[in-house]
């Protein structure tokens, strides 16, 4: 039998398990992986930098830290420099769902109705939001992004978002990113108004101020829809009219 022909992806899953031919280790808060820098240095220039910089302390294998960010945030990193996509597995750390699992978890999430539970992560989203950020990925940006708006249409929860929205207030840095936050904030303020989680929030004044400039152009846009439906309707009539 033929031996079925390997795609991209897996090869280069394969390689991340194995830690086979890894030419540099990346640790975080005492969880180790054996990176390649084919791989991952042509996605980030602050890793790159990081490793090309002269140590002061000679080893015997290059080695780059990130202990500022949680292990879960780092795996997920890897991932999707690795297979371009991630869990959100909340075990996450020295080892992987297969992905048949990561594939399937993607699938689910695309399927989930309103209401159901989430299979993702919101603060998942922002934690490694800020990550792509700071290693410069811009590849990584865009779907967290995407993700964190699916969360955020399809499983909205008043409860949870004051936290992580005060932890974008002080540490995201895509401007991107943080609008869809705010917007969501000022599409469902009635329900974080009710929440006693989002009165407990010491909020910067400009984070006020930019969810209330966002509900006011919500506003505007839903006055400016309206007056575009009225006159289409009063058109309607109008343009038959002149058929006979």
């Amino acid at each position: 039998m033929a031996q079925m022909i390997k795609t991209i992806q897996e090869e280069s899953f394969a390689i991340l398990q194995s830690g086979k031919y890894s030419d540099f280790v990346l640790d975080c808060n005492g969880i180790e992986w054996n990176l390649h820098k084919a791989i991952v240095c042509i996605h980030s220039p602050t890793i790159t930098a990081g490793l090309d910089a002269p140590s002061t302390k000679p080893t015997l294998e290059d080695r780059y830290s990130c202990s500022q960010y949680d292990v879960a945030t780092i795996a997920r990193l890897i991932q999707f420099l690795y297979v371009g996509d991630y869990s959100s597995s909340p075990e996450l750390a020295g080892t992987w769902p297969s992905l048949e699992i990561l594939w399937e978890e993607s699938r689910q999430s695309q399927l989930q109705d309103a209401g159901q539970p989430c299979p993702r992560s919101l603060q998942a989203e922002v934690s490694l939001n800020i990550a792509a950020e700071f290693f410069g990925i811009p590849a990584l940006l865009a779907m967290t992004r995407a993700r964190a708006e699916e969360i955020i249409k399809h499983h909205w929860n008043a409860a949870e978002f004051p936290a992580l929205l005060k932890d974008a207030e002080e540490n995201v840095g895509d401007e991107y990113f943080w609008k869809i936050l705010v917007n969501a904030a000022a599409v469902h303020m009635e329900s974080l108004t009710k929440s006693s989680e989002f009165h407990e929030v010491d909020w910067q004044a400009r984070t006020y101020k930019q969810i209330f400039c966002a509900q006011a152009q919500m506003v505007e846009e839903r006055k400016a829809w309206q007056q575009t439906m009225s006159s289409q309707l009063s058109y309607v009539p109008l343009a038959q009219a002149q058929l006979y």
